[in-house]
């Protein structure tokens, strides 16, 4: 009881529960577990030893990746008796890291490990409705991924270090403001050991070479470097909070809305805004300066330049910026290569519903005694109406194919004369990334083309009084067009 007390009493516990207190980490009355990712080192233990004082029920996971041969084993033989003696529930797993990255194109082992066991870690929150899943980071690691950050070029978002919580409190760093020689005195007094990992003296890993031949010089400079950078990177979360409110307050809140360039000159930040909009484009810091600097030119209304991202493209059009991510990208190609057979108009009644990269096609027939058809102006661009007992005798054969071919023509309705497909798109303000997405319905006996998907129809085979039947073919879209409900972002009051 002596030694509890004593433990309970140590710096250690003190300042994990000052940290769970400050930044709410968890509820202390609560029943639900916390599960305490545990490797064996020095940290997760004295994490394991802490959590359970302060009298939270824990369950402890550990990952074997088999990386390191005996190594890997005795570590899981020494979480298993360690648990055993705290009395806490165990779950291992053991994972085949070499084959996991062997099978996945493009992704290294350290990649594989850090996959697998967060996948393992979110299994074991899901299946325990578990309050948190705790990380054994101390301040040293902060301190070590702030100089990392550093030195590959960082913002306020990569100086301010490891949050103490994240993902809305399914990921908890109790040890972050601990600094690691409480660590190491708590578990002399405990008599407790810990294993240790022996590549962490390889200092051609960069995080040992930070700890083992960068952090000294910074200690020499300042015996109390750690505490310095504690104090920054406090600083740094609190700029961080009042950009991202600024930001919030000042950008759309639907990150596919294009951004009015006109707009965005006004702004008192632009490059944050630039960076924090089109996140998802992942745009080197140069490429958004560049971009940032060609908005400040006078152009052409329809001026338009690409801007490439390693997430995407953001695309310069008509006076505004317009982000487009890869997976859409590559579903643009998708659509690029479609081409589809349309089944045989007689088999329309039956209602014909068909697959596209970026949607759905949907053909239906009405009788116009039973349902009179709608009029034109009230249609959206992606409905084609059609004199289907006139289609019918017409016995064309029709396709959907993408807008590839740059001399085709198309007869409006509602316009004189023929107009190429080329001028229609960009009239339409078709982005340029898009244009060859675009679907066309081509008879390919006459090669005409009777609708340009989202932009106009043919007046070939349309509805007249006489009409007794009509068909509605519906192209109904996943991807949107960020034209349709572009409007201009509200702004900061200055």
């Amino acid at each position: 009881m002596s030694q509890r007390r004593t433990l309970l009493n140590h710096a250690l516990v003190h300042q994990m529960r000052r940290t769970i207190e400050q930044y709410e980490l968890l509820d202390r009355k609560s029943q639900r577990v916390v599960i305490i990712a545990l490797s064996g080192g020095a940290d997760s233990t004295a994490l394991l030893w802490g959590l359970s004082l302060l009298g939270y029920r824990c369950v402890a996971a550990h990952c074997n990746f088999h990386l390191r041969g005996p190594e890997s084993d005795r570590d899981e033989a020494f979480v298993t008796e360690l648990c055993e003696q705290l009395g806490v529930p165990l779950e291992r797993v053991s994972f085949d890291t070499y084959g996991y990255a062997a099978t996945h194109r493009g992704v290294s082992v350290e990649m594989a490990a850090r996959k697998l066991r967060y996948d393992f870690f979110d299994e074991l929150y899901e299946r325990y409705d578990a309050q948190s899943i705790a990380l054994g980071h101390h301040l040293e690691d902060n301190v070590e991924q702030l100089l990392i950050n550093l030195s590959q070029g960082a913002g306020v978002r990569g100086l301010r270090g490891m949050l103490p919580i994240r993902e809305e409190g399914k990921y908890i760093r109790p040890l972050i403001d601990t600094p690691p020689r409480l660590i190491y005195d708590f578990l002399q007094i405990a008599e407790q050991s810990f294993v240790t990992d022996s590549t962490n003296a390889d200092t051609t890993i960069r995080r040992n070479f930070v700890r083992h031949t960068l952090r000294p010089l910074f200690d020499q400079l300042n015996p109390s470097f750690d505490q310095a950078v504690a104090s920054t990177i406090h600083i740094l979360r609190d700029l961080e909070q009042l950009q991202d409110y600024y930001i919030r307050s000042t950008l759309p809140t639907d990150a596919t809305q294009p951004l009015e360039i006109a707009w965005l000159r006004q702004q008192i930040a632009p490059l944050a805004l630039l960076y924090s909009h089109f996140a998802a484009i992942d745009c080197d810091r140069l490429v958004l300066q560049q971009l940032l600097m060609d908005c400040t030119k006078s152009e052409r209304a329809d001026s338009y330049a690409r801007y490439e991202g390693r997430g995407g493209i953001i695309e310069r059009y008509r006076g505004y910026l317009i982000g487009t991510t890869s997976e859409t990208l590559t579903r643009l190609e998708q659509a690029t290569n479609f081409c589809l057979e349309l089944p045989a108009i007689e088999s329309w009644p039956a209602e014909v519903m068909l697959d596209h990269p970026l949607g759905s096609i949907t053909i239906a027939v009405h009788d116009s005694s039973e349902t009179p058809p709608p009029a034109i102006r009230t249609l959206t661009p992606y409905s084609y109406l059609v004199d289907y007992d006139q289609l019918r005798a017409a016995t064309p054969s029709l396709q959907f194919r993408a807008s590839t071919d740059g001399e085709l023509w198309i007869a409006p309705l509602g316009m004189k004369g023929r107009k190429p497909l080329a001028k229609l798109l960009r009239d339409a303000k078709v982005l340029p990334s898009r244009r060859a997405a675009t679907m066309l319905l081509i008879d390919n006996h006459t090669g005409a083309t009777l609708w340009l998907a989202g932009v106009c129809r043919s007046a070939d085979y349309q509805l007249t009084p006489q009409t007794r039947r009509w068909a509605e073919i519906t192209f109904s879209l996943t991807l949107s067009d960020p034209f349709d409900e572009c409007t201009k972002p509200h702004t900061v009051a200055r």
